[in-house]
């Protein structure tokens, strides 16, 4: 039961992680390949709990590469 929810909860982050990168990778939906200091926390907090349910594989090897090089908009300034 217990294994059973945790892979659920895995598969559940890894969905959301996976909405946000195709959004901000995205040149037509983000042109500026950028985001706020505030989405990039979220994104991240995310991502240590998805590690830590035991999430692995595509997440590091693709989806955070290509998070990684994101810019941060600072407060203010436009995408």
């Amino acid at each position: 039961m217990e294994e059973t929810n945790r892979r659920r909860e895995c598969n559940k982050l890894r969905d959301r992680l996976l909405q946000s990168y195709r959004y901000y990778t995205n040149p037509n939906m983000n042109p500026s390949l950028s985001w706020t200091r505030m989405e990039a926390e979220a994104f991240w907090g995310l991502f240590r709990d998805y590690e830590e349910a035991g999430g692995d594989g595509y997440m590091h090897t693709v989806v955070q590469p290509a998070m990684e090089k994101l810019r941060i908009r600072e407060c203010g300034e436009e995408a």
